[in-house]
């Protein structure tokens, strides 16, 4: 069994890790990897690979972030077949794609097996962040169609255009501050996803109010039907006026009435309680996490923030 930080040296390609993670979606039920890792997997300097002949054994991928302080982090995903998830191993995964993180920089790993969480425990790393993945059924006659909405829960909105472009850039900042990921959105990485084959203009909603942009509602279908709301964003200035309830609405509205998803879904922060209540009060229940893991001085475990 080998491994290198750079896949291509052992003949990886695109359709070797779609294959590779293919095959552990099959298995698990759920992606092996976040998009934002997925996108990665070009980077030969942001992946590694284990393999045995031409066949991938495990995978791990790593994301430099810039914080609003311009200072750089890490985080990390690694992938593991079942059959593979036995103690010497994860930590050996673990171990080779933190060789990938150049010295100095601080990292988190995110994971969605236990086998992983115990070799994250292992090197002193302890779970600062969980996100939960809430579902919901959909139909239009439970919704209400987009020309004829549940009373109470109607908001006015229209799909994107190449001029918005800016606004949601700005809205987006926003709505999420410092938030580690989502916040980072600039207009290189909205151009790379308005070029994803998933794109779909028409499932951006745009809510505006006294002339304004006042908020967005981003869809996503996935390959298997299930329809996302992959994120919605509240300019703060129009905050308290349940636009980010009736927007996740209209965009389940859209995804059930136009596009057949038969299933919603989000991510969302478990810290955020307010959210979470709304999406309950909706009807979304928790069926996955994903919790992040880092390492947490004394100070701050002792906090009461």
């Amino acid at each position: 069994m080998a491994s290198d930080c750079d896949p291509y040296r052992w003949g990886m390609t695109s359709r070797s890790f779609r294959t590779f993670l293919n095959e552990q979606e099959s298995i698990d039920g759920a992606p092996p990897l976040s998009e934002a890792k997925e996108a990665m997997l070009g980077d030969p300097h942001q992946v590694m690979v284990i393999a045995e002949d031409d066949d991938i054994v495990a995978l791990g991928v790593v994301k430099l972030y810039q914080t609003s302080e311009d200072v750089q982090r890490a985080a990390f995903e690694t992938v593991v077949p079942r059959s593979m998830r036995f103690p010497a191993f994860e930590d050996r995964v673990v171990d080779e794609t933190l060789a990938l993180i150049p010295s100095g920089i601080s990292y988190t790993g995110w994971s969605r097996r236990s086998s992983l969480d115990a070799a994250l425990e292992r090197r002193g790393m302890s779970p600062v962040r969980s996100l939960a993945e809430m579902s919901m059924p959909l139909s239009v006659a439970s919704l209400g169609s987009s020309s004829d909405p549940v009373q109470g829960d109607s908001i006015a909105v229209r799909s994107f255009t190449t001029t918005d472009a800016d606004a949601l850039i700005d809205i987006n900042r926003a709505a999420f501050g410092d938030h580690p990921e989502a916040a980072s959105l600039d207009r290189k990485e909205l151009n790379d996803l308005m070029q994803k084959a998933w794109f779909d203009p028409q499932g951006v909603l745009f809510h505006e109010s006294d002339g304004e942009v006042a908020g967005f509602c981003w869809t996503k279908v996935h390959p298997e039907g299930e329809g996302e709301i992959y994120r919605v964003g509240v300019d703060p200035r129009h905050r308290g006026k349940g636009i980010g309830r009736r927007l996740t609405l209209a965009g389940y509205r859209y995804l059930a009435e136009a596009r057949g998803c038969t299933t919603g879904f989000l991510w969302v922060d478990e810290a955020n309680t307010d959210a979470v209540g709304m999406y309950e009060g909706i009807g979304l229940v928790v069926r996955s996490r994903n919790r992040e893991f880092g390492h947490v001085s004394p100070d701050h475990a002792n906090s009461d923030d």
